[in-house]
This record gives structure tokens, sequence and C-alpha cells, in this order.
């Protein structure tokens, strides 16, 4: 298949969309189903300095919560990964996270943190870290005993081995769960903000609904799926990317230690 067949082919199925879409408004009041006219109308009187605003306050909140997500979930998952005992007591805990609807941890960290911005972060970590913690475990319970063996025999120590077999050897889960969290955490946010935030793509949605300005819901919503289908699109395509994993020699360090 050529480079120009796709390309064709999903502007063939986006106009399908759009002409289902404008088929279906044509038979429904503006309030029930805002035509695409009307929503890229609603897009322009938006602006694209308001628009750029509320996707930057929505991408910080994602950003911030994907890092912390990580962080966390990779920290687990060297933990767990390592030890059996450490498996066995924190298991509970990766079973409450990973079984939690989003809804949930936005209502119960609406209750601890508060109605505001601050609270979508933790949302949005809350929802990264088990995919990141069960990754990185299973990861570290298939690093190569032979390396682990001869580090532990050359007496290099655990940071090293840590740095130079371990790390490495996870780095692929890591960067494929560490992509997928990335890609979801936009969608997981706009849910968020939807609910405990002042502003953001979510609190625009929010607060378009009530007034029944159905124009604007749609428009938001259409910046909603083009900046979460772009993030996935480039963070996926990093996850899935060449690369070499480099597992250094102990023999190597202790040659050179002496």
């Amino acid at each position: 298949m050529t480079s120009a067949r796709p390309i064709l082919l999903v502007t063939i199925g986006v106009a399908a969309l759009v002409a289902v879409w404008a088929l279906v408004a044509s038979r429904q009041p503006t309030v029930v189903v805002a035509s695409p006219a009307e929503t890229v109308e609603r897009l322009i009187d938006l602006g694209l300095r308001d628009i750029g605003a509320e996707m930057w306050r929505t991408g910080w909140r994602a950003l911030r919560g994907t890092v912390a997500g990580v962080a966390l979930g990779m920290a687990l998952g060297l933990v767990t990964g390592r030890s059996s005992s450490a498996d066995w007591v924190l298991r509970p805990l990766r079973a409450v996270l990973a079984g939690a609807p989003p809804i949930v941890a936005v209502v119960l960290i609406a209750i601890w943190v508060g109605l505001d911005g601050d609270a979508t972060p933790w949302v949005v970590a809350v929802a990264a870290t088990p995919l990141v913690w069960i990754s990185v475990h299973e990861a570290v319970r298939d690093v190569d005993p032979d390396l682990l063996e001869m580090a532990a025999g050359l007496h290099v120590g655990t940071p090293w081995t840590l740095r130079h077999v371990t790390l490495p050897s996870i780095a692929p889960a890591l960067r494929a769960s560490g992509a997928y969290a990335a890609a979801n955490a936009y969608r997981i946010t706009i849910m968020a903000e939807l609910f405990v935030s002042p502003d953001g793509i979510g609190a625009r949605i929010a607060r378009a609904r009530p007034s029944l300005d159905t124009p604007a819901v749609y428009a938001w919503a259409l910046v909603a799926v083009a900046a979460a289908l772009v993030l996935e699109a480039v963070t996926l395509r990093a996850g899935r990317s060449p690369h070499r994993v480099s597992v250094g020699s102990p023999r190597v360090v202790v040659r050179q230690q002496a």
C-alpha cells in the first residue's frame, strides 16, 4: 500500500463521519445536535487565543499527573519486582488502583483536595500509576538472571546493578507503558475538569452545558478530540520507536576500578 493511500482512506472516513453528522443535525434542533457549520462558526468565535489558553491549562495538568504517575509506578514496580514479600503486601493497593474507575478517583480526590485545578493531576496520576507499575513489575521479573548473578558475584553493588542492568532491561516496558499513560492522560484530565476544575477544556464544556449552548459544547469537544488524537499519535509512536537497550558489563567496571 502506497503512503498516499492510507491518507486518502482516512480522509474518506472523516468525510463520511462529517456527512452523517450533518445529516443527523439537519433532522434535529440545534439545542440537541449542533451542525458542523455551527460548530466551526463557534470555534471561530472562540478564537485561537482562548482555545490555546485552555489547551495549555489542560495539557499542563495532564503532564504533571503523567510524570507523577510514571515516577510512582516505576518506583513501585521496581520494589515489587525485586521483592516477593513487598509484592504480596502491596498487591491489594495495586488491585484497588487498577480496578477503580477514574470517575471514582475524581469524586474521592475532589473531597480530599477540593474543587479546583489542583485535584486534576492527582486523578491522572492515580490512573497512570497501576499501568506503569504492572508493566515495570513484570519487566523486572524478566531481567536476565545470568546478568544479575554475574553482578552479584562480582560485588559491584546494588546501585550499579540497578543502573547498568535493571534499568536498561526494563526500559522498553517503561517506555511503552509511559507512552500509553501519556496518551490517555489528556482524556482523563478533561473528564476530571468537568467536575473539579474552574478552567480548562473540561470546565468550558461543563460551563456551556447548563446554558444549552450546544455549538460551544461541540466546539470544545472537537478541540478535545483533536488534541487527544494528536497527543496519542505522538506518544504511542514514541513508545513504539526502535531503540537499543545497552546493558553494561560488570567485568568492565571491575577492570576499571582495579
